[in-house]
């Protein structure tokens, strides 16, 4: 158990490229309600049986789930099978105002526990980090269904569009759930584009603008090296799209 009625940041780091050695607790425990920020990157136990996190503010969470206390290095697909638990560490901390999803094995988690999420009422500032834009975001509508406050969505990492396909065109059936967008306050979103305005990332830009109603600025940075000709397709394609929200402003920057 951790526990300090006065400690008020926290970091704890599990190497997780190194591979899998086994867990270091069982379960873990929280009695922190002091603590305002923490940053955490671990295996999921068995059980988070005592989380007491009432005045954190900032969270980022770097989440694995594992199999039988086994772990082979690959995203888990089969939430039957879990030895992991991170209900109460999930619904702990509904209070922050800050919250980081460092991975895909993070979204992947929230999506399996998705009945445990809480209400973020306080919640403002959302960051998605991730590698591989592959990995669905069936996460996202649950978890934006809880954000009735949400002024802040950044998107590092790369739209999601691809799943189990190579085809840069392939849009993720995923994309048609976000109808939740209708009802979201987020105001700025700032988004990465990695390869060069496919067919997938436009769709995926599409539902933003075409539903985030309380949308005031779009930043969208491509990050690929391409031609003068590229930059003008996707610039014009970008300021076409139909927008939800007739306030909202569309930047556009190339490395």
């Amino acid at each position: 158990m951790l526990s300090n009625n006065s400690l008020q940041r926290l970091t704890i780091t599990r190497r997780m490229q190194g591979g899998f050695d086994g867990l270091d607790y069982q379960e873990i425990s929280f009695q922190t309600p002091s603590l305002r920020y923490l940053d955490y990157t671990n295996f999921v136990p068995d059980a988070y049986p005592v989380v007491n996190l009432e005045s954190l503010e900032e969270a980022k969470l770097y989440l694995q789930v594992v199999e039988d206390r086994e772990w082979f290095g690959e995203l888990l697909e089969d939430p039957d099978r879990l030895s992991s638990n991170p209900t109460n560490l999930i619904e702990g901390i509904k209070n922050v105002k800050s919250l980081t999803l460092s991975s895909s094995s993070t979204f992947q988690t929230l999506y399996f526990f998705r009945e445990s999420i809480p209400l973020f009422e306080n919640l403002h500032h959302l960051t998605m980090r991730h590698s591989d834009m592959r990995v669905c975001w069936r996460f996202l509508p649950f978890l934006l269904s809880k954000t009735p406050n949400l002024k802040t969505l950044h998107i590092e990492g790369g739209l999601h569009y691809a799943q189990k396909s190579e085809s840069l065109d392939y849009v993720c059936e995923c994309v048609s759930e976000y109808s939740c967008l209708s009802s979201c306050a987020v105001e700025f979103m700032d988004i990465n584009m990695w390869d060069d305005g496919a067919e997938g990332e436009m769709e995926q830009i599409k539902h933003f603008l075409g539903k985030l109603a309380h949308l005031e600025l779009l930043k969208v940075h491509s990050l690929g090296g391409i031609s003068d000709e590229d930059k003008l397709r996707i610039t014009n394609h970008l300021l076409m799209l139909p927008r939800a929200s007739p306030k909202c402003k569309v930047e556009i920057s190339f490395r």
